[in-house]
């Protein structure tokens, strides 16, 4: 949280687990990563899918999803909220997701892009595991079909909340 709007001296970081990103009021005057990526000259985007978030804000278990989309700050959409992304005009960067297969097929993916999904393909519950599969997987053979693909590295992560075994050890496959 900070004290003075604006000002990163005036914050302090809150670990109490009750804290999320206020949408209403979103002020992160801190530096964050986009911003050193803009300063070396290196080309990003955020690329994001409209509808609900994945999950609740504040750790919480139970909440009434809110909508996301790419102006709107929100724990799956932080960006706008930084004041180095607006500062440095790179607001842009965060986009619909149907720019990113646009951009795989054109070969115009920038050298550092993220992939957000929204709640209907995050493979959070009740959300379906296949439609989230489905979407990675089309998310994948896009940039595997156009021109970039030789040049591109991808990280696949998921977070705590989803997946097929979050309560139990791994399945071993190749022990």
């Amino acid at each position: 949280r900070c004290s003075v709007i604006g000002n990163p001296f005036s914050c302090s970081t809150i670990l109490d687990g009750k804290t999320g990103i206020n949408t209403a009021a979103s002020d992160y005057p801190w530096t964050d990563l986009t911003y050193l990526l803009h300063k070396h000259g290196v080309s990003w985007a955020y690329y994001l899918s409209a509808g609900l978030q994945p999950d609740c804000a504040n750790n919480q278990m139970v909440c009434t999803l809110q909508t996301q989309n790419v102006s709107t700050p929100g724990i799956w959409n932080p960006l706008p909220a930084f004041d180095t992304v607006k500062q440095d005009k790179q607001v842009g960067n965060v986009q619909p997701t149907a720019n990113f297969f646009v951009a795989a097929k054109t070969g115009t993916l920038p050298a550092v892009t993220w992939v957000i999904p929204n709640q209907a393909v995050s493979e959070h519950p009740p959300a379906s595991i296949s439609a989230g599969q489905a979407y990675v997987t089309s998310l994948i053979n896009a940039v595997m079909q156009g021109p970039d693909w030789n040049s591109s590295v991808i990280y696949l992560t998921w977070d705590d909340w989803g997946g097929f075994f979050d309560h139990v050890p791994p399945v071993r496959v190749d022990g």
